[in-house]
C-alpha cells in the first residue's frame, strides 16, 4: 500500500513508496488520527511484533525498565516541541524475551490544531552488534588498564614499562630500564603461542638510545637449537631465572627470565652482555621484578590486538565485518586502479532466507551463516577479501582475478553451498551470486553497484545461480 499525498499538496514535497519498502529500510509511522494509516518497522515485525503493539502502553511495556526513562522522555519530547526531531538508543525485548538495542531516530510529520502529533514517523536500527561490542570493547580497556594500575602500585618505578601497547616499544623500555643497572647489550623475547615459541618482537628493530639491542644471527641460533634453547625450556618450567655463558663466546653471559601473568608462562626473555663479567644474584632480582611489568605489558598488547581482530571480526560468519571489509576493499581498488590490474567483486545471498529463520529457527539461521560463510571461506584464496555485507549477504573481492575468472570461482561456490547439509534443516540450501570486474577508472562503489544488479537479476531468474554483469 502507498502512502498517497493530500490532493491539494503538490508543491514536490512528496513522493510514494510502499509501506513495505519503508518498513524494510526501518522506518515507522504512528497515526493517531487513523491509526491503520501507520505501519511498523522490519525490525518491530522480526521482533515479533505487529501494528497494534506500537500503542504506547504496549510499546512501553518492552523497553528494558532501565531505559523505559530514555525512551519515554523522546515520546514525551514529541509532544512538547512544535517542530521536534529527536533520537534515542534502549532496549527491546522481542517475543521470545531476548533484548534488542535499537537506535530510534523520529520527527512529528504533522500536528492537530491542539499542537498534539498526529503523525509521527521514526526510524528504527537495530545496534546489538555495534552495542555489545563497544561494552566488549570497554571492558577489555578497563581490564587492561586495572593491569597497569596494579602494575603501578606494585612498583611505581616500572611503570613506564607499561605505558605502550606496543610490543616493540615495551621491550625496547625493559631494555632502557635495565641498560641503566647493568651493561646490557642486547635482547631477545619470545612468546608462547601454541606449545611454540615465537619471537614476541623481530629482534632486528630492538633499539634503545645507547645503540643496538638485537641478538645477532649467532644469538638466534644459540636460542634455537644450542645451549640457550635448553636454557630457555628450563626456565618455563621452573619458572625461575637462570644464566649461562656462550660456550663460542666466552665473554658473552646470557639472563634468561620467565615472562609470568596470573600464574600462566607466556614466554621468556633474555638479556645479554659481553663485557665478560657474568650476571650477579642482584641482577637476577631486578629482570626477575622487571620480568613481571614486561610480561603485563606484553599480556595487555595481545588483549588490544585481540579486542582489534574481534572489532573486525563478525562473530557470527567469522568473516571481516562489513566496515572492516569496506576498510581493506578501498585499499584494494585504489591499488587496483594505480597499477592497473584486475580486481573483481562477488556478491553472495542466501536464498530465502527468512524462510529459514521461520521455518526452523534463528539458530538453524544462524548455522547456515555459518555454514555458508565457511564454504565461502572455501572456495576463496588466501589474498582475497571477504567480508558480512549484510543479513544473509556476503562480498567478496579477488586481486588480480578478471571477470571470467571470478564468475568460475562463484560457479564453484554455488555448487558447494548446494551440496551443504545443515543439522534438522531438511531442505537444500542455495544462493544466488553476482560477478562484476572493476573497469578502467571505476570506483568501488560502482564496482558493488554493478554487481548487486548481478545479484538481483540472479534473483529474479529463479535464484541458486550466478550472473555477471558484463
Amino acid at each position: 500500500m502507498s502512502l498517497i499525498p493530500p490532493e491539494s499538496d503538490d508543491d514536490g514535497d512528496y513522493v510514494c513508496l510502499k509501506k513495505s519498502t519503508l518498513s524494510w529500510m526501518g522506518f515507522f509511522i504512528k497515526d493517531f488520527e487513523q491509526p491503520n494509516n501507520g505501519f511498523p518497522s522490519r525490525y518491530w515485525i522480526e521482533y515479533g511484533y505487529g501494528l497494534n503493539e506500537m500503542e504506547y502502553e504496549q510499546w512501553v511495556e518492552k523497553v528494558h525498565p532501565d531505559d523505559r526513562g530514555r525512551a519515554t522522555a523522546l515520546e514525551t519530547s514529541a509532544h512538547q516541541y512544535d517542530r521536534f526531531r529527536g533520537h534515542e538508543r534502549y532496549r527491546v525485548r522481542d517475543v521470545e524475551g531476548t533484548y534488542h538495542w535499537v537506535l530510534s531516530i523520529g520527527a512529528v510529520d504533522e500536528r492537530f490544531p491542539d499542537g498534539s502529533p498526529k503523525r509521527y514517523v521514526g526510524l528504527d536500527v537495530d545496534v546489538t552488534e555495534i552495542q555489545e561490542l563497544q561494552e566488549e570493547l570497554s571492558q577489555a580497556r578497563e581490564t587492561a588498564e586495572q593491569r597497569a594500575a596494579e602494575a603501578e602500585v606494585l612498583r611505581n618505578a616500572a611503570a613506564a614499562i607499561v605505558s605502550t601497547l606496543d610490543k616493540s616499544g615495551a621491550v625496547v623500555r625493559v631494555v632502557t630500564e635495565l641498560q641503566g643497572m647493568m651493561p646490557i647489550t642486547r635482547a631477545v623475547v619470545f612468546e608462547q603461542r601454541e606449545r611454540e615459541l615465537q619471537h614476541a618482537v623481530d629482534p632486528k628493530v630492538l633499539k634503545t638510545k645507547d645503540g643496538m639491542t638485537a641478538a645477532s644471527a649467532a644469538d638466534l641460533e644459540l636460542f634455537e637449537q644450542g645451549i640457550g634453547h635448553d636454557v630457555l625450556l628450563g626456565v618455563m618450567r621452573r619458572r625461575a631465572p637462570d644464566m649461562f655463558r656462550d660456550p663460542d663466546r666466552a665473554g658473552n653471559f646470557w639472563l634468561v627470565a620467565p615472562l609470568v601473568v596470573r600464574g600462566e608462562v607466556m614466554g621468556v626473555y633474555a638479556v645479554g652482555r659481553n663485557d665478560g663479567i657474568p650476571f650477579v644474584a642482584g641482577d637476577f632480582r631486578v629482570v626477575s621484578a622487571v620480568a613481571d611489568y614486561l610480561a603485563l605489558a606484553l599480556s595487555n598488547a595481545q588483549l588490544y590486538d585481540e579486542v582489534g581482530r574481534l572489532a573486525e571480526t563478525d562473530g557470527l560468519s567469522g568473516l571481516l565485518t562489513r566496515r572492516a571489509f569496506f576498510t581493506r576493499a578501498e585499499a584494494l581498488s585504489a591499488q587496483a586502479t594505480s597499477e592497473g590490474t584486475s580486481l573483481s567483486c562477488i556478491l553472495l545471498d542466501i536464498d530465502l532466507f527468512k524462510d529459514i529463520n521461520d521455518s526452523y529457527g534463528h539458530q538453524k539461521g544462524d548455522e547456515v551463516i555459518r555454514q555458508v560463510a565457511a564454504a565461502l571461506s572455501v572456495g576463496l584464496r588466501a589474498n582475497d577479501t571477504v567480508g558480512r555485507y549484510g543479513g544473509e549477504e556476503f562480498c567478496a573481492l579477488l586481486p588480480g582475478s578478471g571477470g571470467e575468472e571470478a564468475f568460475r570461482v562463484a560457479e564453484r561456490i554455488c555448487d558447494s553451498v548446494r551440496r551443504l547439509s545443515v543439522e534438522d534443516v531438511p531442505r537444500t540450501v542455495t544462493v544466488s551470486l553476482g560477478v562484476a570486474e572493476l573497469a578502467p577508472g571505476e570506483s568501488l562503489d560502482g564496482l558493488i553497484g554493478r554487481t548487486d544488479a548481478a545479484l538481483y537479476r540472479a534473483k529474479q531468474a529463479g535464484r541458486n545461480r550466478v550472473e555477471f554483469d558484463t
